[in-house]
């Protein structure tokens, strides 16, 4: 099991970008400077967990962006920005970027570094984009991979909350949720 934060505002995988002049078309790909810093804040970070070997077997990559709030999100206090959220806002974060352009950022970087074979391995995960909890926690990204048994019901036997037991008559999408998120439960705060 590898775990790691990324110390940056997470940002998504640019879109290349394709013009046309008269009778001559080009692509652009398009890097923006928001990109360029998580990328090169990913791989900071992640530096000091390369795995000796990629993995090559499927994986489970959790992952939680965390983002900053606006300025209207907290109280104040004598005409200054206090650390207290107002009662109301919200907990996830609805806006760009889209989770999945984050997370190819990310399955592009790790591959590219040697955590992965290739990104396709990547079987099960989960993605959480959401605020800061407060004005004292930072942006950030934080990133879980772990190998997969062969079997999906050793999977699901390895949760042990009680709340979770195993039936059949549910789909795979729901177990794979609970138990990823179970696993983002207990991870360390912070």
């Amino acid at each position: 099991m590898i775990y790691f934060r990324v110390l940056a505002v997470p940002a998504g995988e640019p879109r290349a970008r394709a013009r046309r002049r008269g009778n001559f078309a080009s692509v652009h790909p398009a890097e923006t400077t928001s990109s360029g810093n998580f990328r090169d804040a990913l791989r900071f970070y992640a530096n000091a967990h390369i795995p000796d070997a990629p993995f090559s077997g499927p994986v489970c990559v959790d992952r939680e962006y965390v983002f900053p709030r606006p300025k209207t999100h907290y109280k104040s206090k004598d005409g200054k920005m206090s650390d207290e959220i107002k009662e109301g806002r919200p907990y996830y974060h609805t806006g760009k970027p889209d989770v999945d352009n984050i997370d190819k950022l990310v399955f592009d970087t790790l591959e590219s570094m040697g955590f992965f074979t290739n990104d396709s391995i990547v079987c099960v995960g989960m993605s959480v984009k959401r605020y800061v909890l407060s004005g004292t926690e930072h942006p950030c990204a934080k990133i879980l991979i772990r190998t997969l048994p062969e079997r999906f019901e050793e999977v699901i036997s390895s949760v042990s909350t009680p709340e979770f037991s195993y039936q059949r008559d549910l789909n795979n999408s729901i177990r794979i949720a609970q138990a990823t998120s179970d696993v983002l439960g207990k991870l360390p705060p912070g």
